[in-house]
């Protein structure tokens, strides 16, 4: 009996949660709809919300962040709005708009950004790639070869920029509907002039020079993370991916006892 009475009592606290977390999220849904309409963004559709923890649970310093995305459309155009309240977002706002002076196709255009959008929330307005999907092998060599000639240009283009994405995976490094690549959410990114202290967080740190690599170096794992076939790695373009990677000097130079400048 006590048991279930246990139960009952449980699944009613359950319940109680999820009330709650219900109404809180619609209005808190509202109330950006609300905010969003002010900024002239119009035909706001929700695409999803996100709930994770940051920080170490086993050192007990984990804290739990929301980020909202939605579909919409800004100027006619249709666009991508990402809202967080982490560093990482603000850093990708200063990012965003060094990419757009350098006018690269393989990243969406920033649209509009507010570093305070609400209660220390940022809002980031891009522009919206339709059927973007995260990156696969093509089952045919012609494909394969496309993609890695893809990658290489832009490792070039951002080597002449001196940019580093910082978080390259098979979401971030993403393909559209007709298989073009596309780069998206640079928020452990650097360019020249930003704090180098973001890259001694990431797992991109090579203990053995005290550089942060990334680019083709990361372009080469996320396509072995994929289950690119042995022969395909034989191939001619996979080979020059391999090169960059040994030719690979730009990176984040870390002196000891330099993590601390900017």
């Amino acid at each position: 009996m006590e048991k279930i009475k246990h139960r009952i009592n449980r699944l009613k606290s359950i319940t109680r949660r999820l009330v709650f977390t219900f109404f809180y999220f619609m209005l808190s849904h509202h109330r950006i709809i609300r905010r969003l309409k002010s900024y002239g963004i119009s035909d706001i559709k929700i695409y999803k919300f996100r709930k994770w923890n940051i920080g170490s649970k086993r050192k007990k310093m984990s804290f739990k962040k929301m980020r909202f995305y939605y579909k919409a459309r800004y100027n006619n155009s249709a666009c991508f709005i990402k809202m967080g309240n982490n560093n990482s977002t603000s850093n990708e706002i200063t990012i965003n708009k060094y990419l757009d002076r350098c006018s690269m196709d393989f990243i969406p255009s920033l649209l509009l950004s507010d570093e305070d959008f609400s209660k220390s929330t940022v809002l980031i307005v891009t522009e919206y790639i339709s059927n973007l999907k995260k990156i696969k092998v093509p089952d045919d060599i012609e494909g394969f070869r496309q993609i890695c000639t893809e990658l290489e240009v832009i490792h070039e283009k951002l080597m002449a920029h001196n940019i580093i994405h910082g978080d390259l995976s098979d979401s971030n490094l993403s393909m559209t509907k007709d298989n073009r690549i596309m780069l998206i959410d640079f928020g452990y990114g650097w360019i020249p002039g930003m704090n180098k202290n973001t890259f001694l967080r990431t797992i991109y740190k090579k203990t053995s020079n005290a550089n942060v690599y990334c680019n083709a170096h990361n372009f080469l794992r996320v396509l072995d993370e994929i289950g690119t076939p042995d022969n395909f790695k034989q191939e001619e373009c996979y080979k020059r991916l391999e090169r960059l990677v040994g030719l690979h000097t730009l990176a984040v130079p870390i002196a000891e006892g330099d993590e601390n400048n900017s």
